[in-house]
């Protein structure tokens, strides 16, 4: 039983942190674009327009390699299917419903 809730503990933990790095990488990107966004209505703000437009570009881009690195390449699962390691087990499976006769 103590090691059911030890593992339960585990797979909160690590729950937690990926919701806060998923935050911290998706929200930094948009404060950027919230910014720039708010500089439009005032035509002397142009410079910083553009600096929060290539900042925002830049953070977006640094999300998708960030998703990809935490959530593919770092998953021995992932990792393990593609390169034809690990075994599926037949729960992980997706099957069409058979048809009913």
């Amino acid at each position: 039983s103590s090691g059911i809730n030890a593992e339960y503990g585990e797979v909160i933990k690590k729950t937690i942190l990926g919701v806060l790095v998923l935050m911290v990488l998706l929200d930094i990107g948009w404060i950027f674009a919230g910014v720039a966004g708010a500089t439009t209505l005032d035509p002397s703000f142009t410079q910083i327009q553009e600096y929060c437009n290539v900042m925002f570009i830049v953070f977006n881009i640094f999300q998708g390699i960030a998703v990809l690195a935490l959530f593919c390449l770092l998953n021995p699962k992932v990792m393990g299917a593609w390169k034809g390691v690990v075994e599926v087990e037949e729960k992980d499976v997706e099957r069409p419903p058979s048809p009913q006769v």
